[in-house]
């Protein structure tokens, strides 16, 4: 016997209700977290980041943390005399 569209129906809604609260807890761990993005992708669920939503405002967040990381030419020959007049104390 195979379930019904409306058994599948109401399955496929459980799912996204349990999905959504456990995302929504502060402490989801990180398996909730794929197995909910994975169900989004599946279901053809997609964002654009923009910069009124949450998405876009990670994309800013990493980005900043990029150009943070980056060293400048600078930062690298600071760094590099560093090194050099450790290197002589030693």
């Amino acid at each position: 016997m195979s379930a019904s569209e409306k058994d599948l129906g109401d399955l496929h809604s459980a799912l996204a209700t349990a999905l959504t609260a456990r995302v929504s807890s502060a402490e989801a761990p990180a398996a909730d977290l794929a197995v909910a993005a994975r169900f989004l992708k599946d279901n053809g669920i997609t964002c654009t980041p923009a910069a009124d939503n949450a998405l876009g405002e990670l994309e800013k967040q990493l980005e900043a943390k990029r150009s943070r990381a980056k060293l400048s030419a600078q930062d690298k020959a600071d760094i590099a005399r560093v090194a050099d007049v450790t290197h002589l104390m030693h």
